[in-house]
């Protein structure tokens, strides 16, 4: 695998071109290195919230889920740390989507252990929410994937109505996108249920 930046680390680590714990950390700090050597502290940062998100699903796979929890935890913290660092319109994007990634996986991870742990669900959702109101302010583009997200969170506690509520928000989520992008919006009611 041939990688020139901390992007295509991520990718690579992404769609499983690298697989397995020890492979999947030594791509992970390949892509720290990368960032480091373009001399950008955001970037740096960034990189690193990846590589505890990355290290996290790593671990996990391993069934260490309390250490998979940390992990994760870190990953969410220095992603919060890099969008409040930056001013760069158009970077704060990127990484918004890189937040977004990391708080779906923190909240999948939750939503994982619900049935021995069910204080996760309450934490996994909140997170969502948050997620999906930081989204529609910072990058609407990214509203409707986190919506479904919080959608399934709902499903799986077994909160119906909200499960409801949530997922015909996605759905208004891409017409809204429609609009945005000049295009004609689905139609919603002509969808087979």
């Amino acid at each position: 695998v041939y990688c020139e930046n901390y992007h295509e680390v991520i990718v690579a680590i992404r769609d499983m071109i690298v697989r397995g714990a020890p492979a999947i950390g030594v791509a992970a700090a390949f892509g720290m290195a990368l960032a480091y050597l373009n001399d950008d502290d955001l970037l740096t940062l960034s990189a690193q919230a990846m590589w505890h998100n990355l290290r996290g699903l790593a671990v996990l796979g391993q069934k260490d889920f309390s250490l998979a929890l940390r992990e994760m935890k870190m990953s969410i913290d220095l992603s919060e740390l890099t969008l409040h660092k930056t001013a760069d319109r158009s970077y704060h994007v990127q990484l918004t989507r890189h937040h977004n990634l990391i708080v779906i996986n923190m909240a999948q991870l939750l939503l994982s252990q619900v049935k021995s742990h069910h204080e996760y669900a309450s934490k996994a959702i909140h997170l969502l929410r948050n997620n999906a109101f930081f989204c529609a302010i910072q990058a609407p583009e990214l509203f409707t994937e986190s919506i479904s997200q919080l959608a399934i969170a709902y499903y799986i506690v077994g909160d119906y109505q909200n499960a409801l509520n949530a997922g015909l928000r996605a759905l208004s989520g891409l017409k809204y996108l429609g609009f945005l992008l000049n295009a004609d919006p689905p139609d919603l009611y002509s969808i087979p249920y």
